[in-house]
């Protein structure tokens, strides 16, 4: 078994969902702007409490690190994990609903619905029935973690890019990606938080996990005990028996990428629709998001070590936003 291999799906696993919850936060939002004018998307973020001014996107900021210490002072003294599944299923609930309420008011519409207290009550009562059930299924059944994931993803991203404007969303992302370097490599409590995070059936990240099969000399030195328990499996395991017979010896690895690394870059691309009302200036930005992705593979690649996403992550985008930009002046 190639370890190169092991590392290559993980990578593209994760790239799959990071795409999914893209494209599910575009469509969302081709739900919310449709038939909307410029002057009325415009008119819906001023009238927003989000507004889209700088100082506004700075208290967000606050609220984002603030929200993030809460997060590490509850794992450093809270040695449960219940309150933590509190909090992810006040967010779930929120992010979900706010995404079938946007997709129940398209297809409504499509039916022909009168837009009336009685259609609203329905819309409302759906959404929260549809809410509570998305958090029940992750808790039943864990190995929906990710997809349910890719559902808040797409709703937190649609919030965001709906009610703040183009130019302050791309402030946001800089702001938060120089945060980001701060909280990995100097306070490293991004680092604590994730640590706290990996293993539990918590939606605050994507996790991805696999087999790789290392040499067993490399394994001894660091384990003998692990190995002598591989041999003891392989006797009933055709699997492990295979990798044993190659002198390897089979080793759980996991990768994860936080949740607000899939939500900033589809803020972005979904505040970009108000730029020319269409989405092409978006699918260049998610593009060159998935260049910043490639970027921090190869890097990871190198370093092995925890590393913040949002800065490839932004320079991608920019270098998509450059390429749109380019084409539209040249074109």
């Amino acid at each position: 078994m190639d370890i190169r291999k092991v590392e290559h799906r993980e990578f593209l696993h994760i790239i799959v969902i990071f795409l999914a919850a893209q494209f599910a936060g575009l469509f969302l939002a081709t739900q919310l702007f449709s038939g909307q004018t410029f002057q009325e998307i415009q008119g819906a973020q001023s009238a927003s409490a989000l507004s889209g001014s700088i100082d506004y996107a700075l208290y967000v900021i606050a609220l984002i690190i603030g929200f993030s210490l809460i997060m590490i002072l509850i794992t450093k003294l809270y040695k449960g994990a219940k309150l933590l599944y509190v909090i992810e299923s006040v967010v779930i609930f929120g992010a979900a609903f706010f995404a079938f309420a946007t997709l129940l008011s398209s297809l409504f519409n499509y039916i022909g619905l009168q837009n009336n207290a009685a259609t609203q009550g329905d819309l409302l009562i759906s959404a929260v029935v549809l809410s509570i059930a998305v958090i029940a299924i992750k808790n039943i059944v864990p190995r929906t973690r990710n997809y349910v994931t890719i559902l808040i993803s797409a709703g937190v991203g649609l919030i965001w890019g709906y009610n703040f404007g183009f130019i302050t969303t791309y402030i946001l992302f800089a702001i938060l990606a120089v945060y980001d370097v701060i909280a990995v490599f100097i306070t490293k409590h991004m680092v604590t938080m994730a640590n706290a995070m990996i293993g539990k059936n918590l939606t605050f990240m994507v996790q991805v996990g696999d087999v790789q099969a290392l040499p067993e000399r490399d394994v001894m030195q660091k384990n003998a005990k692990y190995v002598r328990d591989m041999d003891r499996m392989a006797k009933s395991d055709s699997f492990t028996k295979d990798i044993r017979k190659q002198k390897m010896v089979p080793v759980p690895v996991g990768n994860a990428l936080g949740t607000g690394d899939i939500v900033i870059p589809m803020a972005l691309a979904i505040s970009a629709y108000t730029v020319n009302l269409n989405f092409v200036l978006s699918l260049f930005i998610i593009f060159g998001a998935l260049l910043g992705f490639v970027m921090l593979f190869f890097i990871l690649n190198r370093m092995k070590r925890m590393l913040p996403a949002l800065p490839p992550l932004l320079f991608g985008c920019t270098i998509g936003m450059a390429a749109y930009f380019l084409l539209y002046i040249v074109l």
